[in-house]
Protein backbone atom coordinates (compact mmCIF):
# COMPACT_ATOMS: atom_id res chain seq x y z
CA UNK A 1 0.00 0.00 0.00
CA UNK A 2 1.22 3.22 -1.30
CA UNK A 3 2.39 5.57 1.77
CA UNK A 4 0.34 9.13 1.91
CA UNK A 5 2.59 12.11 0.26
CA UNK A 6 4.61 13.90 2.62
CA UNK A 7 4.42 17.40 1.77
CA UNK A 8 7.58 18.73 3.48
CA UNK A 9 9.91 15.51 2.14
CA UNK A 10 8.12 16.37 -1.59
CA UNK A 11 9.46 20.08 -1.28
CA UNK A 12 13.00 19.20 -0.25
CA UNK A 13 13.23 16.67 -2.89
CA UNK A 14 12.24 19.62 -5.39
CA UNK A 15 14.73 22.10 -3.78
CA UNK A 16 17.63 19.79 -3.24
CA UNK A 17 17.14 17.00 -5.65
CA UNK A 18 21.02 15.76 -5.83
CA UNK A 19 20.26 14.78 -1.91
CA UNK A 20 17.74 12.49 -3.66
CA UNK A 21 19.61 10.48 -6.04
CA UNK A 22 22.34 8.04 -6.04
CA UNK A 23 23.19 8.26 -2.61
CA UNK A 24 23.72 5.90 0.31
CA UNK A 25 20.33 6.04 2.47
CA UNK A 26 20.09 4.98 6.77
CA UNK A 27 16.38 4.70 7.18
CA UNK A 28 16.61 5.46 10.63
CA UNK A 29 12.59 5.18 11.02
CA UNK A 30 9.82 4.87 8.40
CA UNK A 31 9.97 4.20 4.88
CA UNK A 32 10.65 7.31 2.50
CA UNK A 33 12.14 5.08 -0.64
CA UNK A 34 9.27 6.96 -2.57
CA UNK A 35 11.29 10.24 -2.52
CA UNK A 36 14.85 8.66 -3.93
CA UNK A 37 15.97 7.23 -6.75
CA UNK A 38 18.76 4.87 -7.50
CA UNK A 39 19.95 5.04 -4.10
CA UNK A 40 21.00 1.90 -1.72
CA UNK A 41 19.68 1.59 1.65
CA UNK A 42 20.47 0.24 5.37
CA UNK A 43 17.62 0.26 6.85
CA UNK A 44 17.59 -0.14 10.95
CA UNK A 45 14.48 0.18 12.43
CA UNK A 46 12.13 -2.49 13.57
CA UNK A 47 12.71 -5.55 15.86
CA UNK A 48 15.01 -6.87 13.03
CA UNK A 49 17.92 -4.94 13.06
CA UNK A 50 20.54 -3.24 15.01
CA UNK A 51 18.98 0.08 16.94
CA UNK A 52 20.55 3.09 14.89
CA UNK A 53 21.93 4.66 18.42
CA UNK A 54 23.96 1.15 19.12
CA UNK A 55 25.33 2.06 14.96
CA UNK A 56 29.40 3.06 14.83
CA UNK A 57 29.89 3.82 10.84
CA UNK A 58 30.86 7.44 11.72
CA UNK A 59 30.85 9.85 8.23
CA UNK A 60 28.93 6.99 6.13
CA UNK A 61 26.14 8.08 4.93
CA UNK A 62 25.00 10.36 2.08
CA UNK A 63 21.47 11.19 3.58
CA UNK A 64 20.25 10.12 7.05
CA UNK A 65 16.44 9.55 7.33
CA UNK A 66 13.91 9.12 9.82
CA UNK A 67 10.50 9.75 8.97
CA UNK A 68 7.37 9.92 11.26
CA UNK A 69 8.43 7.83 14.12
CA UNK A 70 11.72 9.50 16.37
CA UNK A 71 8.93 10.29 18.90
CA UNK A 72 7.87 6.59 19.81
CA UNK A 73 11.59 5.62 20.31
CA UNK A 74 12.88 5.56 23.89
CA UNK A 75 16.13 6.09 22.94
CA UNK A 76 15.31 9.02 20.58
CA UNK A 77 17.98 11.17 21.91
CA UNK A 78 21.00 8.69 20.92
CA UNK A 79 19.63 7.52 18.11
CA UNK A 80 19.22 11.46 16.79
CA UNK A 81 22.97 11.94 17.81
CA UNK A 82 23.77 8.47 15.77
CA UNK A 83 22.09 9.84 13.02
CA UNK A 84 24.25 12.96 12.91
CA UNK A 85 27.67 10.88 13.62
CA UNK A 86 26.81 8.37 10.75
CA UNK A 87 26.27 11.47 8.14
CA UNK A 88 29.17 12.30 5.75
CA UNK A 89 30.18 15.70 5.72
CA UNK A 90 27.83 17.28 2.64
CA UNK A 91 25.27 14.80 3.37
CA UNK A 92 21.51 15.38 4.33
CA UNK A 93 19.96 14.68 7.84
CA UNK A 94 15.93 14.81 7.92
CA UNK A 95 13.66 14.33 10.68
CA UNK A 96 9.65 14.28 10.19
CA UNK A 97 8.15 13.27 13.54
CA UNK A 98 5.22 14.07 16.13
CA UNK A 99 5.95 18.06 17.60
CA UNK A 100 4.84 19.51 20.79
CA UNK A 101 1.31 19.77 19.46
CA UNK A 102 0.89 16.67 17.15
CA UNK A 103 -2.20 14.86 17.55
CA UNK A 104 -1.13 11.22 18.76
CA UNK A 105 -1.87 7.86 16.39
CA UNK A 106 -2.93 4.97 16.97
CA UNK A 107 -3.77 2.81 20.69
CA UNK A 108 -3.00 6.52 23.23
CA UNK A 109 -2.35 4.38 26.55
CA UNK A 110 0.62 1.93 23.93
CA UNK A 111 2.00 5.31 22.48
CA UNK A 112 2.09 6.94 26.10
CA UNK A 113 4.51 4.56 27.04
CA UNK A 114 7.37 5.56 24.57
CA UNK A 115 5.97 8.78 23.35
CA UNK A 116 7.61 11.94 23.06
CA UNK A 117 7.00 14.90 21.22
CA UNK A 118 10.13 16.12 19.74
CA UNK A 119 11.07 20.29 19.80
CA UNK A 120 12.52 22.42 17.96
CA UNK A 121 14.54 23.27 20.61
CA UNK A 122 15.02 19.90 21.71
CA UNK A 123 16.83 19.40 18.02
CA UNK A 124 18.63 22.76 18.09
CA UNK A 125 20.11 21.70 21.42
CA UNK A 126 21.34 18.54 20.27
CA UNK A 127 22.38 19.42 16.88
CA UNK A 128 23.58 23.12 16.84
CA UNK A 129 22.81 25.09 13.58
CA UNK A 130 26.99 25.63 13.20
CA UNK A 131 27.18 21.92 12.57
CA UNK A 132 25.41 22.55 9.17
CA UNK A 133 25.98 24.50 6.23
CA UNK A 134 22.54 24.71 5.17
CA UNK A 135 19.70 24.00 7.97
CA UNK A 136 15.99 24.27 8.16
CA UNK A 137 13.35 23.44 10.92
CA UNK A 138 9.35 24.00 11.63
CA UNK A 139 5.97 22.51 12.21
CA UNK A 140 3.95 21.40 9.55
CA UNK A 141 0.92 23.80 9.78
CA UNK A 142 -1.57 21.01 9.17
CA UNK A 143 0.07 18.17 11.39
CA UNK A 144 2.32 19.95 13.78
CA UNK A 145 5.07 17.97 12.69
CA UNK A 146 8.34 19.24 13.54
CA UNK A 147 10.37 19.38 9.96
CA UNK A 148 13.79 19.34 9.91
CA UNK A 149 16.69 19.35 7.12
CA UNK A 150 20.35 19.93 7.72
CA UNK A 151 23.20 19.39 5.55
CA UNK A 152 26.54 18.30 7.71
CA UNK A 153 29.56 20.61 7.31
Amino acid sequence: MPTTPNPFLQQLQKTFPHHFSHKKVLEAGGDARQYFTNCSYAVHHGTHHTPVYRMDMPNHFDVVIHQGTLHDDPNWINTLCAMYRNLKNGGALIVTCAGPHARLYGDEEDAQANYHAVGIEEIKALLPPDGFTTYQSGYSHATHDLQFFGVKK
